[in-house]
C-alpha cells in the first residue's frame, strides 16, 4: 500500500484513500529500532480521515 490508493475499511465499511503513513520507531518499551505496525491515515467518502492499520484495510485500486 501506498499514498494515493483508494481502499477499502473493513472495520469501518467505508472507502477512502490513503493521504499519509506513520512508521513510528518503538523506543517506549526498550526495545530501540524495532518498529511498531505501520500506521496509515485515510479520507474516507464522507470527508473524515482515521487511522487504519494494514489487516483493517484492503486495497481496491492502487496509485500509480
Amino acid at each position: 500500500m501506498k499514498v494515493g490508493d483508494l481502499v477499502r475499511d473493513t472495520s469501518f465499511g467505508m472507502n477512502g484513500v490513503i493521504f499519509d503513513v506513520a512508521n513510528e520507531v518503538d523506543s517506549r518499551r526498550g526495545r530501540p529500532g524495532c518498529r511498531l505496525p505501520r500506521i496509515w491515515m485515510v479520507l474516507y467518502a464522507d470527508g473524515q480521515t482515521d487511522e487504519a492499520y494494514d489487516d483493517e484495510i484492503e486495497i481496491i485500486n492502487e496509485s500509480r
